[in-house]
């Protein structure tokens, strides 16, 4: 989880391109392989596209697990994302990893159920 691989569960799959929770950042992507179910997809936003959403580390006061493909809104409300998946922090509360638009985290002030996301550093970088 604090590492930010993804998990993704039945609730989840289908939602995302590998690109959308950080496959490639992971090497998790082998663009010199042969074919797979969505290759075309996946290789034209590498070579061509430019991401606009990524799985970012957040923080939630919370004692429960939040489930997986819950949605994670930004101040006018508007759905900015889905949490991936959730695991308690020996501190305290609840640490998600959550797929966000790019532009609504520039923004700021995104929350899950009304409860403000603090946005914790990736042990990656983000940008490739």
């Amino acid at each position: 989880m604090h590492a930010g691989i993804p998990e993704i569960v039945s609730a989840t799959q289908e939602t995302w391109v590998p690109q959308m929770v950080n496959l490639d950042l992971l090497n998790g992507i082998n663009f010199k392989k042969g074919c797979y179910t969505g290759q075309e997809i996946v290789a034209r936003t590498h070579y061509l596209g430019k991401v606009k959403r990524r799985t970012h580390l957040a923080h939630l006061p919370l004692l429960a697990p939040i489930a997986a493909g819950s949605e994670i809104v930004d101040a006018a409300g508007n759905v900015a994302g889905q949490v991936v998946r959730s695991a308690a922090n020996p501190d305290g509360g609840q640490d998600i990893l959550a797929e966000l638009r790019l532009e609504s985290v520039e923004a700021g002030a995104l929350s899950w159920q009304g409860m403000a996301l603090q946005l914790l550093p990736m042990p990656y970088a983000l940008e490739k």
